[in-house]
């Protein structure tokens, strides 16, 4: 058995997690979610917007609302006019849906981290952003090193992007040394995983990371977005070390420690 430990980084962090949908019309080999992955059934998983909303504002701390892709969760436009200005809101998108839904609803900004991948429209795209921008928003980008990347690099410089807005270029987060799959398992096939996130997936209920909850596996004993939060004060037993996702920022290898 292999132990997963906390050598620097606050677990939990306490930011609120909300996988809205895991609706995507983007199916990227490299998705840090590893949302191309996930059932048909686990897509159209979803709840009330404002259960969502009760449950972020009553926390009223730093919240990502991510998926798939936000955008598709059908309750988006509603949970975005519920949620109160109190506490910072950020939203994981590929904008290539269209925004004014999102625009005409939100009473407060957002911050949008805003992933462009290829095969986008790039005229359409464009003129998204410049809708968020226009009505207050604060948007940020980034592009991951993934095949056809050095076009989508190219466009952000030729735009104005690049210098206007915050940018950057990520890894393939596949290649971490705990989402490089079986050799990674191979090496660590059964861990205590220590990890306390706060993760919540389309059924509202939190999650021990974001490989589980695409899967389906379900903690509800951890809680759900209209309760209250619950310490994990014990470890989870997992075989499925090498598969974590990117996203799972509470076990990377920089921070924690694999020791047999």
């Amino acid at each position: 058995m292999s132990v997963l430990f906390e050598k620097k980084k606050k677990n939990p962090d306490y930011t609120v997690r909300c996988y809205l949908t895991l609706r995507c019309e983007s199916a990227c080999s490299f998705c840090s979610a590893q949302v191309p992955q996930a059932s048909a059934e686990r897509k159209e998983a979803a709840i009330p917007a404002d259960v969502w909303a009760e449950g972020l504002n009553r926390r009223a701390r730093y919240a990502i609302l991510a998926g798939g892709e936000p955008f598709e969760y059908s309750g988006f436009p509603e949970l975005i006019g519920l949620l109160d200005g109190g506490y910072k809101v950020e939203i994981y998108t590929n904008l290539r849906q269209d925004v004014a839904g999102f625009v005409k609803a939100a009473k407060r900004p957002y911050q949008l981290l805003v992933s462009l991948h290829p095969g986008t429209d790039l005229i359409a795209w464009r003129k998204r952003v410049e809708i968020l921008s226009a009505a207050g928003h604060s948007l940020r980008f980034h592009i991951v090193r993934a095949p056809g990347y050095e076009k989508l690099a190219a466009y952000l410089t030729e735009s104005g992007i690049v210098g206007k807005y915050q940018t950057a270029l990520q890894g393939d987060q596949r290649s971490g040394p705990k989402s490089a799959g079986p050799e990674a398992n191979a090496a660590h096939p059964a861990v205590r995983c220590t990890s306390k996130i706060f993760l919540f997936g389309p059924e509202g209920y939190r999650c021990h990371c974001v490989h589980k909850m695409v899967s389906g596996e379900v903690f509800a004993q951890f809680g759900h977005i209209s309760g209250p939060d619950r310490d994990i004060e014990t470890w989870i037993d997992c075989n499925e070390f090498g598969y974590c996702s990117g996203c799972d920022n509470n076990i990377e290898g920089s921070v924690y420690d694999v020791a047999t």
